[in-house]
């Protein structure tokens, strides 16, 4: 049987045929001004130095772009142009992130990992942020469904004053809020607010949904343990890692 090159495999948050939207243009726009902020990229140090798997590189990337925000902001896809340069993609954005600011986001990561981070690499992930998340990741090896417990960014904001403890309350705050989002399987997501008397708190939890529900709540877990294993009563922290992430502010009153 011949091999047909293109696309070889997709997900979403629900089936869809690709629609290329871009094309081949989101690898090769100049850069304009973006309401997003690079956070971290991560690169293989081992490049890619033929036009195959440049060229399935760029479709793969339009793929994702084009797809991850009509279905909830979620798209994993697969591209070849011949057998031996197939590379796999996922791209994430916040779940209640509308489908323009996804598509914004994205297109501006794709455009940082590709031409500017991560130039002729074989594996990349970028993480953006501005007032939603984005992440988006590459690889010639297959990772879709796997826990990836990379930590791309994991920064705690700055203290409050000393006599307020709220470490365990915003460790607590965000249990609650993964136990939320392992309960909705479609979605991998919670959001909540809470009120105490000397605080407000604010918090996300995100797993990518092709991980299994176990691995999203070890994920969550993990990410929830290192954000507070040096408890400094932070105002606020983010942690990105591979399958799931975490932000959380505190507002004091």
């Amino acid at each position: 049987m011949g091999y047909n090159k293109g696309l070889i495999s997709s997900s979403s948050s629900s089936s869809s045929s690709i629609i290329f939207s871009k094309s081949l243009l989101v690898l090769i726009i100049p850069m304009v001004f973006s309401q997003y902020s690079l956070l971290n990229y991560s690169c293989s140090v081992v490049g890619y130095y033929n036009s195959n798997y440049s060229l399935s590189l760029t479709y793969l990337m339009d793929d994702l772009c084009a797809n991850a925000p009509k279905h909830n902001g979620f798209r994993m896809a697969s591209w070849a142009e011949d057998p031996s340069n197939t590379i796999y993609g996922l791209a994430l954005c916040q779940y209640d992130m509308s489908s323009e600011y996804c598509d914004t986001c994205l297109t501006d990561a794709t455009i940082k990992l590709t031409n500017i981070s991560c130039p002729n690499s074989r594996r990349g992930a970028i993480i953006l942020e501005g007032d939603y998340y984005c992440l988006l990741k590459y690889s010639d090896t297959d990772f879709r469904g796997q826990l990836d417990s990379q930590i791309y960014y994991n920064l705690s904001g700055r203290s409050i004053f000393p006599g307020l403890h709220l470490c365990p309350e915003s460790a607590m705050f965000l249990t609650n809020l993964s136990d939320n989002a392992t309960a909705t399987p479609d979605m991998l997501f919670a959001t909540g607010v809470k009120e105490t008397e000397n605080a407000t708190f604010y918090g996300t939890v995100q797993c990518t949904t092709d991980i299994s529900l176990l691995d999203c709540k070890k994920c969550l877990k993990d990410a929830i343990r290192d954000l507070f294993s040096w408890c400094t009563n932070q105002i606020g922290a983010d942690a990105f890692y591979g399958s799931c992430i975490i932000t959380y502010r505190v507002l004091l009153k």
